[in-house]
């Protein structure tokens, strides 16, 4: 059989932005932070559209890709899920939201969303805008953050508020009111009042997605208001220091390998990974919680020890309480200090960006646990 090989070639524009500031060092509490001010201007759209989960039946949206036999956490499932006008499944097709969600978590139902809402109706017909975050289904408002968009989103970032308003348990079918609030120009922002929690749901009855069927609300894509508007916000500085626990193996394992070739090493390419790791003030794993790690790694790369990394930082302690930045980036294992990319935030990291650089302070050769330095420096409002 012949080979098939596809070469494509990508043409990129790049937009940089230079800010300056001038802060002190800090722990994990801010030390300090001066803010600018900006102007721009920017429009403003509201959206409305239901969002369909369906994961059992004869044609389910969602399904399961990878996972362990020893437990639900780990389950990951990748879905193409139909965007409506109106909350009944025959209503209006606006577009599809396609992507994976997957439980993220060990102790409690917080799913890792990496999810594109494509737009196929109307003025956003060819749109899309991406999240990347971490979802509390059991919270009454969730909160994930927009990192991007393509189109009439282009250079979109924002937020996206979740509110689950019906659940089926005999089904596992959910209704969720959602209200969408655009704000985009050249410079765009997208802001969602409301977005579906919505994937998992079968999780919360501890239902298996054979037996679940989820309906999960959004509201429709017509713009109900556009206007233009000019605004002048602060924006700060914030440095955060913190350490991460790696934990592979014995009782209480932190990460869990989900996917990858069978039969092979452990960090063989293609190897995915399930994380849920401390987050503590100093490297000792005694030291004092300030919040959890949360999400999936892989070996992305044949020739070296790169990682994809796709995680939330998820603050449990003092001023960020309930706060998390999201991390999208590759991070190359042997290096001395890695550098990734900061796209997203929520709480108090709404509409953050910025970088963390992270280094490992120690490894054991024996069990493979790790602890690694992070020192995040974020931007925002």
């Amino acid at each position: 059989m012949a080979s098939q090989v596809t070469c494509t070639l990508f043409s990129l524009q790049f937009i940089l932005f230079s800010y300056f500031f001038t802060i002190t060092s800090g722990a994990f509490c801010e030390e300090g932070a001066e803010g600018i001010a900006i102007k721009r201007v920017e429009k403003t759209t509201h959206l409305h559209f239901y969002f369909h989960d369906i994961v059992s039946g004869e044609n389910p949206s969602a399904i399961r890709i990878a996972g362990s036999d020893k437990s639900s956490f780990g389950d990951t499932m990748m879905a193409d899920d139909l965007l409506t006008e109106g909350p009944e499944i025959s209503s209006k097709p606006v577009g599809k939201a396609q992507g994976l969600y997957a439980l993220a978590a060990q102790n409690d139902i917080s799913l890792l969303m990496v999810m594109n809402y494509a737009f196929t109706e109307g003025e956003y017909n060819g749109s899309s805008i991406s999240i990347l975050g971490r979802n509390q289904i059991l919270n009454d408002v969730r909160e994930m953050p927009i990192v991007g968009g393509s189109g009439l989103f282009r250079l979109a970032h924002g937020y996206a508020l979740a509110h689950t308003v019906w659940f089926d348990e005999q089904v596992g079918g959910a209704l969720q009111l959602c209200r969408a609030k655009v704000e985009n120009s050249g410079k765009s922002k997208v802001c969602f009042d409301g977005i579906p929690h919505c994937h998992g749901v079968s999780y919360l009855r501890n239902l298996s997605p054979s037996q679940s069927h989820q309906i999960l609300a959004r509201d429709a894509t017509s713009e109900q208001s556009p206007m233009i508007i000019s605004t002048k916000r602060m924006e700060k500085m914030t440095r955060l220091r913190f350490y991460f626990h790696d934990i592979p193996s014995g009782k209480n394992p932190t990460k869990m390998r989900i996917a990858g070739p069978p039969k092979t090493a452990a960090d063989s390419f293609g190897s995915t990974f399930m994380v849920d790791s401390p987050l503590t003030e100093e490297p000792e794993p005694t030291s004092k919680l300030v919040g959890r790690a949360q999400g999936m790694y892989s070996f992305a790369s044949q020739h070296d020890a790169g990682l994809l990394m796709v995680l939330s930082f998820a603050f449990l302690e003092g001023t960020y309480n309930g706060s998390a930045l999201s991390i999208l980036g590759r991070s190359p294992v042997l290096d001395n200090v890695k550098e990734m990319p900061i796209v997203g935030g929520s709480g108090l990291f709404r509409f953050a960006r910025g970088y963390s650089l992270s280094k490992t302070v120690s490894f054991s050769q024996k069990n493979q646990n790790a602890v690694v330095e992070y020192n995040v420096t974020v931007v925002h409002f």
